[in-house]
């Protein structure tokens, strides 16, 4: 696994995750404030987003930028790829190719 502020691999064990998205980790203090100052701030809130809304599959809570909603989506089909959830990862795949979703 690498750390999402400088890209380093590390021992998954020793990563720290965000406290609020829980989706990106990092291997210090110093990475994660840089990573947050560069971009994550914004991510954060996105992923925050994408999660709450796999957690309740509910397609409503998702952003209405059109592309933070395809970050969203792209984020939450990962997800439930990586739980092994395959149908609603195909469902969110599929909206982002569906341009009546936008």
């Amino acid at each position: 696994q690498s750390c999402n502020g400088c890209l380093m691999t590390f021992d998954l064990s020793s990563l720290k995750k965000c406290s609020k998205c829980k989706m990106v980790r990092y291997c210090s203090a110093e990475c994660q404030k840089n990573h947050w100052n560069r971009c994550h701030r914004e991510d954060c809130r996105i992923l925050c987003q994408a999660r709450n809304s796999a957690r309740h599959d509910d397609l409503g809570s998702l952003p209405e930028n059109k592309g933070d909603r395809v970050f969203a989506l792209m984020n939450r089909g990962i997800r439930y790829m990586h739980k092994g959830d395959y149908m609603n990862a195909e469902r969110d795949f599929r909206m982002l190719v569906d341009k009546e979703q936008f």
